[in-house]
């Protein structure tokens, strides 16, 4: 059966919670192993370096919560810092799914990053060594764009792989 991941894994959550209220282990391990093979679909490499995951101890059927880290580049072109982030997915009656965000930047040594990127426009504005405003200015761009190819994600086909055993891509 074909559905979006956002589907799957809400499904997968919401089973293994009743699972886990009845006292089924059996499936509330199962319903975990199912988590475990979408989240090897989650964004993973190009800057998502330490690969993205379910938490599923702090999602449910109705909210879905996902982890993951970027690996930012600074100036010229090496990779320098992380950050990490938190995103809650939730079902919305006229998008499909919203995508919340919430990010901790100290890993971002932005001093070390002021040169800016070629098609960072007039918001790029370096403030005599105050470097908040650039900070923020990350922050936001870096939140615009894990929301961006998380939605898209998150959307995409997948269908269960009986002989492999794990969720796939559908075509």
């Amino acid at each position: 059966m074909k559905r979006k991941i956002y589907e799957a894994i809400a499904s997968h959550i919401d089973a293994r919670i009743n699972c886990n209220r009845v006292g089924n282990d059996e499936w509330f391990y199962r319903h975990g192993d199912m988590i475990s093979t979408i989240n090897d679909l989650l964004p993973s490499g190009s800057g998502f370096d330490s690969g993205s995951f379910v938490g599923l101890d702090d999602s449910t059927g109705e909210s879905i919560v996902i982890r993951t880290s970027y690996h930012h580049m600074n100036g010229d072109g090496f990779y320098c810092c992380w950050s990490e982030h938190t995103l809650t997915v939730k079902a919305s009656l006229i998008h499909g799914i919203t995508v919340d965000i919430e990010s901790d930047m100290s890993g971002v040594d932005i001093e070390g990053m002021c040169s800016p990127p070629d098609d960072a426009g007039e918001d790029w504005q370096p403030d005599d060594g105050d470097l908040s405003a650039e900070l923020e200015w990350l922050e936001d761009s870096t939140q615009d764009y894990i929301v961006e190819v998380f939605s898209d994600v998150l959307s995409s086909g997948i269908e269960w792989d009986e002989k492999a055993e794990r969720y796939k891509l559908s075509e």
